[in-house]
């Protein structure tokens, strides 16, 4: 990019332009933090929504039952 993606207000600056040009892509990018991947080690098996990981039908209705 032709500004420092970590900076937050040039990445807001960047994300407001409209007109002859349209920026798209990644403005802002932090890298003091773990990616989300880094953080949460389920999600080494892949995608949560690849993952067969359901919730016992028992354990549902109590869930269900405490909302109510």
């Amino acid at each position: 990019p032709d500004y420092d993606a970590s900076d937050w207000n040039a990445a807001m600056e960047k994300s407001v332009i409209w007109g002859e040009e349209i920026p798209i892509g990644k403005f802002f990018e932090r890298t003091d933090l773990p990616t989300l991947h880094g953080a949460e080690p389920v999600l080494n098996a892949g995608p949560l929504v690849h993952q067969n990981n359901r919730i016992p039908a028992d354990v549902a209705k109590t869930f269900i039952e405490e909302l109510m």
